[in-house]
């Protein structure tokens, strides 16, 4: 998977490396309008590790029953570190319990979590935007970016790329 080889430039251990495959896998299917429970599923079974199949099972027990868990729970039991394992599961978990929620909702669950709130929160917003698009962001956030007329370029030409991909795909399947 491209994800693994991007990662492995940057993070060198086999759990950085498949962290950041749960994450991109995450946001590419709630692109393509999987549910949360059809997301958390196809993770799990993609999952090598019990370290984060693990993760993976506990944030499923919780989607299914609807818990409202709290931060200091997600937190010691998915995680809110810096190593991968520890932010991951915990990203995925917080885009999927909020994905039907507000954004700003999103943002304040993850402030709460303590730990490493930027890189979870920016996880867990990629993948919650990957499912919901440009249109529910909050326009007063959009206002704040620094160097928003690029990343909006960049956002859509990865949607482009995203949507010719899939659609070579499925012309392949098709023949």
């Amino acid at each position: 998977m491209a994800a693994n080889d991007v990662a492995a430039v940057t993070h060198a251990h086999p759990l950085a490396r498949e962290g950041a495959v749960l994450v991109a896998l995450a946001t590419a299917l709630a692109l393509n309008d999987e549910n949360a429970t059809g997301i958390i599923q196809t993770l799990i079974a993609w999952a090598k590790s019990p370290e984060y199949a693990v993760r993976l099972r506990r944030a499923d027990s919780w989607l299914a029953d609807g818990d409202d868990v709290s931060p200091s729970d997600v937190a010691a039991e998915l995680g809110n570190g810096t190593a991968a394992v520890e932010s991951c599961v915990t990203a995925v978990y917080i885009a999927l319990a909020f994905i039907k929620r507000p954004f700003d909702e999103l943002l304040a669950f993850s402030f709460q979590l303590r730990g490493d709130v930027d890189t979870i929160a920016a996880m867990a917003s990629a993948i919650w935007g990957a499912a919901r698009g440009l249109s529910e962001l909050p326009e007063a956030r959009l206002e704040l970016l620094e160097e928003r007329d690029r990343l909006m370029a960049l956002a859509s030409s990865l949607v482009e790329t995203a949507d010719n991909r899939l659609k070579k795909s499925l012309q392949r399947a098709r023949c």
